[in-house]
This record gives C-alpha cells, structure tokens and sequence, in this order.
C-alpha cells in the first residue's frame, strides 16, 4: 500500500503535476514530466503510459514507465478504450490491476491519452481520484497549448 493517505498524496501530486509546467522545455517534456511524477509518487508501484493520436484516432505508444514488478499496460482494453476516445475517464479493474484511461481532448477529438495502472492490493480508487484526474486534464489542456 502506498505510505501517505490519499489526500496527500493527491495535494503531493497536484504540485508535482504544476512544476511540470514549471520546468517543462516543450510539449513533449512536459507530459513526460507528469508521467514521472505519478510514477515516482506511487513508489514506482505504478506503471504510466502516454498515448498520443493523430486527427485520424490512430494512437501510438508516446512514453510508458513501466512499475517496479514488471507489469506493462495492455494496448487495447477492448470498448472501453473508445469510451475512454470519446472523452470519458475511465477505470477499469482487471487481473488484480486498477487501469485508469484519461483523456485529454483538442478540438473535440481525444489528442493524448494518459493510462495509470496499479495493483489493486496498493490502491483503492475514489472519487477524489476522479477529481484530480478531471484537474489533471483541465491542467494539461490549458497549459500543453503555451508551450513550444
């Protein structure tokens, strides 16, 4: 189980998440940035992975850290995926591992696409998380288009 309780772990990340942009060189650094931060926060228990689309919806694999056991994230979660495209945040429990989708949108369309996978056994999901996830998209929205 990850050490702190969840409000401040989630308060740790929201000001991790805003020095990303602080210290960020462009676009790219910047998710990479927020990827690390949510890694290393959870005790390197979780592994995080960046998608990124193009205006056909195609998606490729961006940037992944892979957790301290080894576990990878699956490419395709089968239909949730699309609901994840279209915009929803989702969560997914599957083999004693939390999968949560968030989408980040430009132009009505998803542009990237953030993926967090956790054991179960390390971390229970709430709503709090739903929150920070909602902050996190708004946050990279807003400030993804002000950088090189």
């Amino acid at each position: 189980m990850i050490a702190m309780n969840k409000s401040e772990l989630l308060d740790v990340m929201r000001r991790e998440v805003g020095m990303s942009y602080d210290r960020a060189v462009d676009r790219d650094d910047f998710l990479v940035r927020i990827m690390d931060a949510i890694h290393l926060l959870t005790g390197e228990r979780a592994t995080v992975s960046a998608y990124e689309y193009d205006t056909y919806g195609n998606n490729q694999l961006f940037y992944q850290r892979t957790s301290r056991r080894g576990q990878k994230t699956p490419l395709h979660f089968e239909g949730w995926t699309g609901l994840s495209e279209a915009g929803h945040i989702m969560c997914m429990k599957r083999n004693d591992c939390l999968n949560v989708m968030i989408p980040v949108m430009k132009d009505d369309r998803i542009h990237v696409r953030l993926t967090i996978s956790i054991e179960t056994a390390d971390y229970e999901v709430t709503i709090e998380d739903f929150i920070f996830c909602e902050e996190l998209i708004y946050f990279i929205q807003s400030k993804r288009s002000r950088l090189p």
